[in-house]
């Protein structure tokens, strides 16, 4: 669903430094925008994506963060944001889309369950690497503190930076009925 599609208000979804309040407005102030135009609607996850340092930021000295469809299983947090279409231009062109990050529509999770539609950004084909890129300590502080201030687990992030390839958080699932342990569809 496109949140409140009468007023031009679309959701976006955020897993990198766009989490962290103080990396986006001083990257607007920079560039003469209105950071304002983030709102934030609360916490996500990104069913059957894992977060992978693949890319070369000459902005960021060394890996930029991308997720990956990998399996399910795997979930990538992040936050949501409502954004206006100025905002979603800003954010364009602070993530360099077309050239190097790609608008796609995502399906994003919410802690009650419910799926929403949002838009992220995935790093073009043509710029992903075959080798993990190291980011900075910097870059990766600016992901972690998005994440912690809003209680979401780092396990996916602490992976992707020391490559360790395909990372499922989702360890664990609830059954009831036929499906427990004992009974006849257990196996």
């Amino acid at each position: 669903m496109i949140k409140d599609e009468e007023d031009g208000k679309i959701l976006y979804f955020a897993y990198g430094s766009n989490m962290h309040w103080g990396d986006w407005s001083r990257w607007c102030e920079k560039e003469g925008e209105n950071p304002k135009g983030l709102v934030e609607i609360g916490v996500g996850w990104l069913p059957d994506y894992s977060l992978l340092f693949h890319y070369h930021s000459t902005g960021r000295n060394g890996g930029a963060a991308d997720l990956s469809k990998i399996a399910p299983g795997s979930a990538a947090p992040g936050v949501l944001f409502e954004v206006d279409p100025r905002t979603l231009q800003v954010i364009d062109k602070k993530e360099g889309h077309p050239n190097y990050y790609r608008r796609v529509w995502v399906e994003v999770m919410t802690p009650d369950g419910e799926m929403v539609r949002a838009i992220t950004y995935l790093v073009v084909p043509e710029r992903v690497s075959e080798n993990h890129i190291a980011p900075t300590g910097e870059y990766v502080d600016l992901i972690r503190t998005g994440l912690t201030q809003r209680d979401l687990p780092v396990s996916d992030l602490e992976n992707a930076v020391a490559d360790g390839g395909m990372h499922f958080p989702i360890k664990d699932i609830f059954v009831y009925g036929t499906l427990r342990e004992g009974e006849v569809r257990h196996n």
